[in-house]
């Protein structure tokens, strides 16, 4: 089996409800969770006053968190994936697909 990789995804604002579908999707479509070994990160979310971070492990995701405020000056989307046997490109299209969805 190929050795884990970890690569970035970053992301405009999105309604939160579309970045919970896409990454449902990723992590359960085609059993892309057991590849998924870990993914966390932080969202500038529509509709959401504060930046939400989260993280899972597999299947399985955690409850989102509301931070108080930024912990720096950027406000971007971005998520963090280590994942094994499983494309980037892979993820990156789900997660366009159902962000073009919701729009």
């Amino acid at each position: 089996m190929d050795a884990p990789r970890r690569f970035p995804v970053f992301l405009a604002s999105a309604p939160a409800f579309a970045f919970e579908m896409s990454s449902l999707n990723v992590a359960s479509t085609c059993s892309r969770g057991e590849r998924i070994l870990r993914v966390k990160g932080i969202g500038n979310f529509i509709g959401e006053q504060r930046p939400v971070v989260f993280h899972g492990v597999q299947q399985l995701l955690h409850e989102p968190l509301r931070l108080k405020a930024w912990p720096d000056d950027a406000h971007t989307t971005w998520l963090a994936f280590i994942v094994q046997g499983l494309a980037r490109s892979v993820i990156e299209e789900t997660i366009a697909y159902f962000l073009r969805e919701a729009a």
